[in-house]
């Protein structure tokens, strides 16, 4: 696993997406449920 190595830029990948998909998922969510009523 030493040729594996968690780089900054690796990490600022893995978790940048995260919270951007968690944020993506409720507005889509709150925006579609919203709309019908």
């Amino acid at each position: 696993m030493e040729a594996f190595s968690l780089t900054p830029a690796t990490w600022f990948w893995l978790v940048v997406p995260m919270p951007l998909l968690i944020v993506w998922a409720i507005w889509t969510y709150v925006k579609e449920g919203g709309s019908e009523e």
